[in-house]
């Protein structure tokens, strides 16, 4: 059993805990940035997407990155998945990640069923 829940409902909000670039064999993406940008924030739909979420109900979202040179990447990667309504975001630099990743990315999503 894991140590924290993959996502949370609370209050009409659903929080979905921090996504790494996991690649389908488990493995960590190797992929550039943004690829690894748009892997995270469809991991991030598919992690609540039982509660019938889209990418349009998610608001909020929190971007810590090894490398804050590559926000140029991360932003086109918002601009191709966000297309019509764009969640508010903060961007931090770390000095690590687990398991090495160059990127997580966590999310508050408004809960449509809430």
């Amino acid at each position: 059993m894991a140590a924290f829940a993959n996502y949370r409902k609370e209050n009409g909000f659903i929080f979905i805990s921090g996504q790494l670039p996991i690649e389908a064999d488990g493995e960590i993406s190797k992929a550039s940035i943004k690829d690894q940008t748009l892997l995270i924030l469809q991991h991030i739909v598919d992690a609540a997407k039982a509660e019938g979420i889209t990418k349009e109900d998610v608001i909020k979202t929190s971007v810590y990155t090894t490398d804050v040179a590559a926000v140029g990447e991360i932003n086109a990667a918002y601009e191709a998945f966000f297309t019509d309504t764009k969640p508010t975001r903060s961007l931090f630099g770390v000095t690590g990640l687990v398991r090495g990743a160059a990127l997580e990315i966590d999310a508050v999503i408004k809960d449509p069923n809430a």
